[in-house]
């Protein structure tokens, strides 16, 4: 779904929300075996985007570089207030739901990998 904004912040019909993937997973019997997951103490739901980045940030390591490129490094805290700025672009501005297919073309850069994030995310904000 591609919405081109008008200036104005639009009422999203929520029945557009894309669950392609939610549909046309295989057969439960075809999951894989997770053996020894039990032990683990993630929640039953885990978005690992927000594990990894927002769990950083609470950790205090918001000032350690998060990401490397060509041109430097991004740190956590940097990396967060990014990926919020996008999401609200994603959300606010184009009427992008989370869980709606994105396509992304990029270089391979670090502004990739921060959409790439904000999108794993579900481009929600704190």
């Amino acid at each position: 779904m591609f919405v081109r904004n008008s200036g104005s912040k639009r009422n999203v019909n929520k029945s557009l929300v894309d669950k392609f993937i939610k549909n046309n997973l295989p057969p439960k019997i075809l999951w894989p075996d997770l053996v020894g997951i039990d032990n683990l103490s993630y929640e039953k739901r885990l978005n690992c985007a927000s594990e990894l980045l927002d769990k950083a940030i609470t950790e205090g390591l918001g000032e350690k570089v998060a990401i490397y490129g060509s041109t430097g490094g991004v740190t956590y805290q940097e990396l967060l207030s990014q990926a919020n700025q996008i999401a609200h672009v994603l959300s606010d501005d184009a009427g992008i739901l989370p869980g709606s297919r994105v396509l992304i073309r990029s270089s391979n850069n670090i502004n990739h990998s921060i959409v790439k994030i904000t999108i794993a995310r579900g481009h929600v904000d704190n």
